[in-house]
């Protein structure tokens, strides 16, 4: 038994069976880390940016 994506069990319907899980809603806290010690490459920096434009920062990380 795992917890993947809907996407993943769909592109696999031959080899997994999908029971989707809504009772009690999930949620989950997401940690995005990066080095501070070296520049971001091009691909970390439109990611931060992509990220931190959807997300809410605005609660701080505990």
């Amino acid at each position: 038994m795992a917890i993947l994506p809907a996407s993943y069990a769909r592109a696999r319907p031959d080899s997994l069976r999908a029971t989707p899980l809504t009772h009690p809603p999930l949620r989950a806290h997401i940690l995005v880390a990066w080095r501070t010690t070296a520049p971001m490459t091009p691909a970390t920096r439109a990611l931060v940016g992509h990220l931190r434009e959807a997300v809410d920062t605005s609660e701080p990380a505990r």
